[in-house]
């Protein structure tokens, strides 16, 4: 309630307050948190399928384009989850907002300290992100158009985003005859667990309570 007096949206669904009052009494199940989930990543593949749109204009390398793109996207899940220190990406992204050559210049320099164990970016102290995302500290230049879809895309909670996402866009970043707009087919967790859970975990748990049992019996 206090989001709503003051104004910022609930971090639940990540609507404006008057859009929850609204919801509210509309469709009550958009505020439950796995259409929470769903509403953010399809809002984040929205905003990435603008800056894939733009690569692909300047005629860049398809494969090298996704790589970027997916650098770019795990920058902003590792900022929501505190694995960059001190919304570090969001605060590049802003105070270069307007300056997108400072920005990619910095995001070099970044992609760099994030593949070097022990390394800083200005004052701060950087994660090794080891796994071969990270392997170059090659990047693209970007536009001012670019540097407002990634301020749009920074506003967003991205450690509500569905990691299944992850693949789609890589995919529809690599195939530039996929103009479909990105998020509209990625496997919700719902759908993942309808499979998951009859396969994998029922049968585990099953297996579990046979062996405590037996290990019940033994210890008695």
């Amino acid at each position: 309630m206090d989001d709503l007096l003051t104004g910022a949206p609930t971090p639940e669904c990540s609507l404006p307050p008057l859009d929850v009052l609204r919801v509210l009494f509309t469709d009550p199940e958009q505020l439950q948190p796995e259409k929470a989930d769903a509403r953010v990543t399809e809002h984040v593949a929205a905003e990435f399928a603008k800056l894939a749109a733009s690569l692909r204009e300047r005629h860049a390398d398809p494969e090298r384009a996704a790589h970027f793109l997916m650098r770019l996207l795990f920058c902003l899940f590792a900022d929501s989850i505190d694995l960059l220190p001190d919304h570090l990406f969001r605060r590049m992204i802003e105070a270069d907002r307007n300056k997108p050559a400072s920005f990619v210049r910095k995001l070099s320099q970044l992609f760099a300290a994030m593949s070097t164990e022990g390394s800083t970016f200005g004052m701060d102290d950087i994660h090794w992100f080891n796994g071969g995302l990270f392997a170059d500290d090659a990047v693209f230049d970007l536009t001012s158009a670019d540097m407002a879809t990634l301020q749009s895309a920074a506003k967003l909670d991205w450690s509500n985003v569905e990691p299944a996402i992850f693949g789609t866009l890589f995919e529809r970043s690599l195939d530039p005859g996929k103009r479909s707009q990105l998020g509209a087919h990625y496997t919700s967790k719902a759908d993942i667990l309808l499979i998951v859970e009859p396969v994998l975990m029922e049968p585990l748990r099953k297996r579990w309570q046979t062996v405590k049992a037996e290990a019940t019996a033994i210890a008695a």
